[in-house]
């Protein structure tokens, strides 16, 4: 029992515990504990600051902003579904959100959308990035994305890209999006052969409009067993963008609507997205993996001088005889 009156759980002392590792009370945890993992967040940090990682993300940001014809001092920063810093993974997430926002100059704050965190997270995050602010409102990610907005999704549920997207249902918004998460051309029926993990808007897009995301060709070696490995935290990322602002109006006005049903899995483990309504009694929940695709070729293709650049869906151009009316 610790001098505050919590419990700090050990692990057997024949098996040396992971230096990532940390157990507490739900609720909060000691001063001691939150030094911890102040020094691991700022390990991540040194760590991520001489990678190819950070590289190739503030490559792609600037590039897109650039386009955009727009400063970073003007956009918005919003960081969602992180989880609390305890998390090894947490961690890595955090400080590479911290260091894209110092080194690119961003002035708006960092926004933080994650209903979970306890006082002591809120404490340990906003003390290591002063810029960031936790949201007391729960969005689940219905953020309004007027301007250019840049959201960092790191291993969200396909509910919340769900959101994002149906928030921000129209040619201008979705252009206005600069995401970094998971690979959303994962989520569209051609991809994913679990129903429940599909994202009937991410297929819209992929078919009638286009997805272009660039993959990160750096995350293919991680060693889960070095602690100065980022593990899983930044697995299946990529840079998203849509290319709506190819789209004519008239064009946009006729794709199908995307459904908004959603419904939460028996086990408790959140809302995900559901063109069919709520499964059966028996249904169980189950990671969605991309689908076996025989005799048929992919829709998507590299882009010219970039390899790890994929365009999703064909030349909006030229789709508007194919959209339904």
């Amino acid at each position: 029992m610790e001098a505050d009156g919590f419990t700090l759980v050990r692990g057997n002392s024949k098996h040396k515990q992971r230096p990532d590792t940390i157990s507490v009370e739900p609720e909060n945890y000691s001063k001691k504990q939150q030094q911890r993992i102040r020094q691991r967040l700022c390990r991540c940090e040194q760590e991520l600051k001489s990678s190819g990682l950070l590289v190739w993300v503030l490559d792609w940001i600037t590039e897109r902003l650039q386009q955009a014809d727009v400063s970073p001092k003007t956009v918005p920063v919003h960081c969602v579904g992180v989880g609390s810093p305890l998390s090894a993974n947490s961690c890595w997430q955090l400080a590479l959100i911290k260091i894209i926002y110092q080194q690119l100059h961003f002035q708006q704050g960092v926004l933080i959308h994650e209903p979970i965190l306890c006082s002591s997270d809120i404490e340990v995050i906003t003390d290591y990035c002063h810029d960031a602010t936790v949201l007391t409102k729960n969005l689940e990610s219905r953020i309004s994305c007027s301007i250019p907005t840049f959201v960092y999704m790191p291993h969200c549920p396909c509910s919340l890209y769900n959101n994002l997207l149906l928030h921000n249902w129209n040619a201008h918004n979705l252009n206005n999006i600069f995401l970094i998460g998971n690979k959303l051309s994962n989520y569209s029926k051609h991809n994913c052969m679990y129903e429940d993990k599909r994202i009937e808007a991410v297929t819209i897009l992929t078919e009638f409009v286009g997805i272009v995301e660039k993959e990160s060709p750096l995350l293919t070696n991680n060693n889960k067993n070095d602690e100065h490995s980022t593990g899983t935290a930044f697995t299946d990322m990529c840079c998203t963008h849509f290319e709506t602002e190819k789209v004519d109006k008239a064009v946009w006005e006729k794709l199908p609507k995307p459904p908004t049903t959603l419904y939460h899995q028996p086990d408790g483990a959140g809302p995900v997205c559901s063109p069919k309504g709520a499964p059966s009694a028996k249904f169980k929940y189950k990671e969605a993996r991309p689908a076996r695709r025989r005799g048929k070729k992919s829709s998507s293709h590299h882009t010219s001088g970039d390899p790890h650049k994929v365009v999703h869906g064909g030349n909006p151009q030229q789709i508007s005889s194919e959209v339904p009316k």
